[in-house]
């Protein structure tokens, strides 16, 4: 992702016509003009409070911030010509744009860039695999119930819709190569353990013990704050329940 270019803006806009506006008091003009300052402000907010652990998790998984260069900023600018001559024709948006400019070149500061230290979220999965503690050591939980179990197209077939599948779960990673998952709701519950070993953003389950006994499970693992979440891995089995939400770390 190019740091120095934004190609998805979004803009907060509050618009009305002259006759409506001007058909307004000036309590009720100065009261939407505080209404847009406000939701503004409150979206600056939002934004920055999210997105460095947005971020966070997207390097997590392999995302690189990169700085397009002078050459490729020349590029782009030279491939929209087309769209802004285009747009230009109406009299109306051709203002517009010229009064964007008018505001871009008036500004003083610098254009910002973001940039991205070293991914540290998960390693890479080209590394070898851990022989001692793991990112992913602890006790992570979830719920879900069997509605939520059938909603994503994640189902592997009918077969996975059963009582051991949904309910309370808990999945403990000791740090010494041993995962025990345990879960139970109204009507049944299980356990199972196996031996896991953690290669980059690669987990691998080898069960030896339990309900899944000599089936072994593969998943890519990421981590934001106390949230685990887990993916499948092409060609490689994970059940449903893995997917069905995000596993959050408990004491």
């Amino acid at each position: 992702m190019t740091g120095n270019v934004i190609l998805w803006p979004r803009p907060g806009v509050f618009f009305a016509n002259s006759k409506f506006f001007d058909g307004l008091t000036q309590d009720q003009q100065a009261t939407l003009r505080t209404a847009a300052a406000s939701a503004y402000a409150a979206s600056v907010e939002s934004v920055s409070a999210n997105a460095p652990g947005a971020v966070e998790r997207l390097r997590g998984r392999g995302l690189a911030m990169v700085e397009a260069s002078e050459t490729a900023l020349a590029d782009l600018r030279a491939a929209v010509e087309p769209v802004y001559a285009e747009i230009g024709k109406d009299q109306g948006t051709k203002e517009t744009i010229d009064a964007i400019k008018t505001l871009r070149d008036a500004s003083d500061a610098a254009p910002e860039a973001v940039e991205c230290a070293v991914a540290v979220a998960s390693p890479s999965s080209a590394a070898a695999p851990s022989a001692g503690p793991t990112a992913i050591d602890g006790t992570w939980q979830v719920s879900f119930t069997e509605a939520e179990l059938a909603a994503p197209p994640l189902l592997y077939d009918e077969g996975e819709l059963n009582a051991d599948n949904w309910g309370d779960f808990t999945l403990t990673f000791d740090g010494k190569g041993r995962v025990e998952l345990t879960q139970a709701n109204a009507i049944d519950q299980s356990w199972t353990s196996r031996t896991y070993t953690v290669t980059g953003d690669r987990v691998v389950l080898a069960y030896d013990k339990g309900i899944n006994l000599g089936e072994t499970f593969s998943a890519r693992w990421s981590l934001f704050r106390d949230t685990l979440t887990f993916e499948g891995v092409p060609g490689d089995e994970l059940p449903t329940p893995y997917l069905v939400k995000s596993w959050t770390k408990v004491p």
